[in-house]
């Protein structure tokens, strides 16, 4: 077995941990008139304006909402 760790347990990007804004992952599913929102993720925005994205699931369509927290 390789001592390497996997690339996921990596947690040394300088913002990680730190107190920066989580954003809420969505997905949302129709069925018939309902819409059922589900929490599938948090997304962190970086300095450049685009967000890191860290999934626990995969959406059963093909659409993300990426959200800012409510209050």
């Amino acid at each position: 077995m390789s001592s390497e760790k996997p690339y996921y347990r990596n947690r040394n990007s300088k913002n990680h941990g730190s107190k920066e804004e989580k954003w809420n992952v969505l997905t949302v599913r129709e069925k018939g008139e309902q819409k059922f929102w589900t929490k599938i993720g948090v997304a962190f925005k970086n300095e450049g304006g685009s967000f890191r994205v860290m999934l626990d699931a995969l959406p059963l369509n093909d659409t993300l909402f990426i959200m800012p927290p409510r209050d």
